[in-house]
C-alpha cells in the first residue's frame, strides 16, 4: 500500500516536472522548505519548555559559553507564521529558480571541462563547483534575504554573518558532502533538485534554528552539531600556543 502510493506520487511528480519543471520545483522547494521550518518552530518550543521546567525545580546557575541549552520564549509560544512565510517564499522564488538552472548549467560545465566521458573525472568536478560555488552564495543569500524579509537591518544581518557564517559553512560542508556525491553519482539531472531539496528539508531545520537563534544554541541544543564546538575549541586552543 505504502509502495503503491509512493510511486503514485513520484509518478504524478514526473509528469509535472516534465510539463512544468520551473513551477514543480518552485512548488516542491516552497513545500519542503515550509515544513523545515514548521519542525524547527516544534524544536524551539520544545527546548523552551524543557529550559522553562529545569529552572522551575533547581535554582537558576549563571554560566558562560555553550554548554547551557536554553531559548526564551512566550510561554504559550505558538507558531510564528510570518517568519515560515519567509523562509517559503525565499525557497520558492529565490533558491528554486537559481537551482533549476544551476543545475543544467553545472552538467554542461562539468562535461566542457572534463571532455572525456571519464565519470569519476566529471563526479569530482561537479562536486568542486557545487562547493566552491553553489553552497557559499547560498548560505550568504539564505542570511541576507531571509533577514532583510524579517525587517533585520543591514547592520544586523552583517553581524549575524561575522558570528555565524563560517561555522555554518563547515556544516554545509558535512551535510552536503555525501547527498552532492550520491546524487552527481546516481540521479538523473532533472530528478537532482529534487534530492537537492529534500536535503534541504535537514539543512533548513539547522538554517532556521540558526538564523533565529545563532550559531552557539545552536551547538549547546541540538547534539547532533556539537562537533562544532569541537572544532571551534581546537581552532581556540591553536591560536592560543601560536
Amino acid at each position: 500500500m505504502t509502495m503503491n502510493l509512493f510511486r503514485t506520487a513520484l509518478a504524478v511528480y514526473s509528469t509535472s516536472l516534465e510539463k512544468r519543471p520551473m513551477i514543480t520545483e518552485m512548488t516542491t522547494s516552497g513545500a519542503l522548505w515550509c515544513l523545515g521550518d514548521l519542525a524547527t518552530q516544534h524544536i524551539e518550543n520544545r527546548i523552551a519548555i524543557a529550559s522553562r521546567e529545569k529552572e522551575s525545580n533547581e535554582t537558576a546557575v549563571a554560566s558562560g559559553g555553550t554548554g547551557t541549552c536554553s531559548i526564551e520564549k512566550p510561554k504559550h509560544a505558538g507558531i510564528d507564521w510570518k517568519r515560515t512565510l519567509h523562509q517559503t517564499v525565499y525557497a520558492s522564488f529565490i533558491w528554486a529558480p537559481f537551482a533549476h538552472k544551476w543545475y543544467h548549467f553545472l552538467e554542461k560545465l562539468a562535461h566542457t571541462l572534463v571532455p572525456s566521458e571519464n565519470q569519476l573525472q566529471l563526479l569530482a568536478t561537479k562536486f568542486g563547483l557545487e562547493m566552491i560555488w553553489l553552497h557559499p552564495i547560498a548560505l550568504f543569500a539564505f542570511f541576507t534575504i531571509v533577514g532583510a524579509l524579517s525587517g533585520d537591518s543591514v547592520a544586523t544581518i552583517l553581524s549575524q554573518l561575522r558570528a555565524d557564517y563560517w561555522q555554518t559553512f563547515l556544516l554545509e560542508i558535512t551535510l552536503w558532502t555525501p547527498i552532492d556525491l550520491l546524487n552527481f553519482a546516481f540521479v538523473p539531472v532533472r530528478h537532482q533538485l529534487f534530492v537537492v531539496n529534500c536535503g534541504c528539508f535537514l539543512e533548513c531545520i539547522a538554517l532556521s534554528f540558526i538564523k533565529f537563534n545563532g550559531i552557539e544554541k545552536c551547538k549547546s541544543c541540538l547534539p547532533t552539531f556539537a562537533f562544532l564546538s569541537k572544532n571551534n575549541e581546537k581552532e581556540k586552543v591553536s591560536r592560543s600556543k601560536n
